[in-house]
C-alpha cells in the first residue's frame, strides 16, 4: 500500500530554510481531503501572489490560513513554520528512492509517533 505525504520545496521547514534538510510528513489515508485542500489553497493563494489583483482581495489569504489551521487542529501540521514553507505532494516511496528531495527527515508529526 501507497504512503503519501508532504515534502516541503521552500521556506522555513525546507533545506533552504531553516534546516539543512527538507521535511517530510506522511498523513493519513483518512485526511487526504484535508491535505488536497491546503494544497489547492496554497496553489491559489500563490497564484493570487503573482495577479494583477495582489492587495486588493484577502479570501485567498484567507483561505490558505483556514486550511492550514484545519491540520494543525488534527496534529498534521505541528508549527507556524509549517505554514511558512512551501508543500508538494508525493509518494513516501519516491522521496526515499529519488534524490530531487534529499536530504531529508521525517517530520514529527502524528504520524510519527
Amino acid at each position: 500500500m501507497n504512503k503519501f505525504c508532504l515534502v516541503s520545496v521552500s521556506g522555513d521547514m525546507s533545506k533552504n530554510g531553516m534546516s539543512d534538510k527538507n521535511t517530510v510528513y506522511i498523513f493519513r489515508k483518512e485526511d487526504k481531503k484535508y491535505i488536497d485542500d491546503f494544497l489547492k489553497a496554497q496553489l491559489n493563494f500563490h497564484l493570487h501572489c503573482y495577479s494583477d489583483h495582489l492587495g486588493k482581495d484577502s479570501k485567498p489569504y484567507k483561505k490558505l490560513n483556514k486550511a492550514f489551521r484545519k491540520l494543525l487542529d488534527i496534529g498534521f501540521f505541528t508549527s507556524k513554520f509549517d505554514f511558512r514553507t512551501e508543500w508538494y505532494l508525493s509518494e513516501l516511496s519516491e522521496i526515499k528512492e529519488g534524490s530531487e528531495y534529499k536530504p531529508f527527515v521525517m517530520g514529527d508529526n502524528y504520524e510519527s509517533n
